[in-house]
């Protein structure tokens, strides 16, 4: 009995025991798993097509500033039918068979003018007509050459707004796609450290379960003696239980939180065990440096500036749209028809076309004026509303930089507390082992010192957190004092 008590004393130190520190090769420590994360996990890939969607509709909206050039072809129309037709020599409407074929072509080069929101335009055109029957007929129709203008007379000029707004646009969806995996690397960090909280709790509940196995076997052999009454022995019994239960529970917490990690990093499984990040960015954080990277990086600086525009070009709108609508196309160029294509081309004819389109609003009970004042109401909201996010935003920064300054210090303060601990601890250790501890208080130093791992790992938590936390409210790299700006491969 003595020596299978020895042998479960000796277990129990093993057991309880700080484990031993794991190379780095064979383990994964934080910033790994952030950097898989911000490479493979879904949040990451979901910001990273947002990204691209955005490039390339920012792609697209450039190439519609440059000309375009298009091929508009009628390669062949049939048509055959009864029409009724005015016959001069009846002096009256007679129904007759008309059977024609026609092909078309035309060659159109444009481009917009984003300084007056109207288009220039290049033309060339070519169709034959031909006509079946008694009199029937072959006409071809040519336009080498049609160059004209198409503009809104003192309308809204939506091409200026959006030469002014894209580009923004664009820069937001690379800021939001920066903050997007700043956040990953938050969400990442944080099933990290609720690992090793878990596995933490695992030991503590392993070694709660020692403890309480080695009092129950005191207590049944001093109950043989007849020195523990009956009822105590049955509370060391409903301990052991209760223990044996919080570490089925501690278990199952352990590979739920390893299966949240997994699934987040969209890995089969995790082998390697979890190390601990062992420094603290050295760079000195202050409220100036982050409000000042905040405005400078960070996308809701970038969306307030965007919402402003987007009141003012409605606004804009609203105003032009409120009067008279006035459109001009005008062209010049040179055309011909004639049966033979040679000859239609050798003779050709000056061609020129102006048109003016006017629309006036004359009774519209106040409909024009009140989408005006919509649209000042509109903008006015936008600036109160921006005034007070970008004060509530920068108090929110405010504050981040306040909490990480104090988690540091207090994360500076528990490494000295816990050296001072683990000295006291590898004392009563040496001291257990000459005799001189009895079981019971080895057991609790030893319990209290995985509370304290437990304590230092939570501190740990809350200080990467926070820091990860201010990195995507400023998106500013404070270690390098750069501001994050990573993009995909298009």
């Amino acid at each position: 009995m003595y020596r299978n008590f020895l042998r479960l004393l000796m277990l129990c130190i093993a057991w309880l025991s700080p484990p031993p520190l794991v190379a780095q090769t064979d383990s994964l420590d934080m910033f790994t798993v952030i950097d898989i994360a911000r490479e493979q996990s879904l949040p990451a890939l979901q910001a990273k097509n947002t990204y691209l969607k955005a490039y390339w509709s920012f792609k697209v909206f450039q190439a519609s500033l440059k000309p375009g050039l298009t091929l508009g072809t009628t390669p062949v129309s049939y048509y055959r039918t009864v029409t009724q037709r005015y016959d001069s020599e009846l002096n009256q409407d007679v129904f007759k068979l008309q059977q024609t074929l026609y092909h078309q072509a035309t060659l159109s080069l444009s481009q917009q003018v984003s300084a007056t929101g109207g288009q220039f335009f290049l033309e060339s055109d070519v169709g034959r007509l031909q006509s079946f029957g008694d009199q029937g007929s072959a006409n071809w129709s040519v336009t080498p050459v049609r160059i004209g203008y198409s503009q809104a007379l003192l309308g809204f000029n939506g091409l200026k707004w959006d030469k002014k707004l894209r580009p923004a646009e664009y820069d937001l969806a690379k800021r939001q796609y920066t903050e997007a995996l700043e956040y990953a690397a938050l969400d990442a960090l944080t099933y990290f450290f609720d690992l090793m909280l878990a596995e933490a709790g695992l030991a503590l509940a392993e070694g709660n379960l020692m403890l309480r196995d080695s009092m129950l076997i005191n207590g049944k052999r001093r109950h043989a003696l007849g020195t523990l009454p009956l009822d105590d022995l049955l509370q060391l019994e409903s301990s052991t239980l209760e223990a044996s239960m919080s570490l089925a529970e501690a278990q199952m917490n352990q590979q739920q939180q390893q299966r949240k990690l997994a699934i987040f990093l969209r890995m089969d499984s995790l082998q390697a065990p979890l190390k601990a990040p062992n420094r603290l960015p050295s760079a000195p954080l202050s409220v100036e440096r982050a409000l000042t990277a905040y405005q400078a990086f960070h996308p809701q600086s970038l969306s307030f500036i965007l919402q402003q525009l987007e009141a003012v070009r409605a606004e804009e709108q609203a105003r032009k749209e409120q009067h008279f609508q006035a459109n001009l196309q005008a062209s010049i160029g040179l055309n011909q028809s004639n049966p033979n294509l040679n000859t239609a081309l050798g003779n050709l004819l000056d061609q020129e076309q102006v048109l003016i389109g006017v629309s006036i609003p004359l009774l519209d009970w106040g409909q024009r004026k009140g989408m005006v004042k919509i649209a000042t109401s509109e903008r006015a909201l936008v600036a109160v509303s921006i005034e007070q996010a970008q004060s509530q935003q920068q108090l929110l920064v405010e504050q981040t930089v306040l909490d990480c300054r104090l988690l540091r210090q207090k994360i500076l303060v528990n490494q000295q507390t816990r050296a001072l601990s683990k000295q006291r601890f590898d004392i009563t250790r040496q001291r257990f082992l000459r005799g001189q501890v009895d079981l019971l208080k080895f057991n609790l130093a030893v319990q209290a010192e995985n509370q304290a791992r437990i304590a230092s790992l939570q501190l740990l938590k809350s200080y990467w957190q926070t820091y990860y936390r201010l990195r995507s409210l400023t998106l500013f790299d404070f270690e390098t004092g750069k501001g994050l700006g990573i993009l995909p491969t298009e």
